[in-house]
This record gives C-alpha cells, sequence and structure tokens, in this order.
C-alpha cells in the first residue's frame, strides 16, 4: 500500500481546521508536540478492515485518540471511550438482557460526542 503523500497529510490536517476529528484538540505538527496535540492521520475503517488510503477515509486526529482507536470502527470507539470516562467496564449481553428484563431500559444510554457530530 502506498504511504500518503506530504500533499494529502497537508489536506487531511486542513480539512477539519487543524483540530481532531473526535476530542477537537487542535493539533500541532513537527517533533516538538505532545501526545495530545500531534497531528496524527487516522483511517475511519482502519486498514486491517480492508480499507486504503483513500482520501475520504482518513481524518486529522491527535495521538491520544489515534492511539485509543486502533482497529476499532467508530462505533466501537465511541463506546469504549463512553465506557472508560464513565469508570465501568462495560456490559456483557447477558448483563443487558437481564436489565431489560427486569424493565431497565437500557437504550438511555449517552453516547460520547465527536467533532464530527457537529454537536460539541
Amino acid at each position: 500500500m502506498p504511504l500518503i503523500s506530504p500533499s494529502t497529510r497537508i489536506e487531511v490536517f486542513m480539512s477539519n481546521s487543524g483540530k481532531c476529528w473526535y476530542c477537537g484538540v487542535s493539533l500541532t505538527l513537527g517533533a516538538n508536540a505532545d501526545r495530545k496535540t500531534l497531528f496524527a492521520i487516522d483511517h475511519v475503517v482502519a486498514k486491517k478492515h480492508g480499507s486504503g488510503n483513500d482520501r475520504e477515509n482518513l481524518v486529522p486526529c491527535c495521538g491520544s485518540c489515534n492511539s485509543a482507536k486502533r482497529t476499532k470502527s467508530v462505533e466501537e470507539f465511541r463506546q469504549y471511550m463512553a465506557w472508560k470516562s464513565s469508570g465501568c467496564e462495560p456490559l456483557t449481553e447477558r448483563q443487558l438482557r437481564y436489565l431489560e428484563s427486569i424493565g431497565i431500559d437500557t437504550a438511555k444510554v449517552i453516547p460520547e460526542r465527536y467533532v464530527f457530530d457537529g454537536e460539541c
């Protein structure tokens, strides 16, 4: 698979005004950036899942989000970050079914919101 060209890297960086597509932090180019603000390119659909370096699949993100997302889908990443920020372990399907069986509405889980959702 060909590398991402310098011109595509700049295009990806500018596509979200130099901000992480997930958390919105302002990104920094170069070696002096810390992990949170270091510009990285994320593959929305991971290469492991058969995607490539098509421009539509590339978004700017910070090193922290890129490292945490790894090969997760956007929805898997959203769930992972919600669980991580809640301090709770994710519920299993069995646990969810039990909660529903005793009348608890499990659909009322508040999802993580990201910059690309347009609501941050």
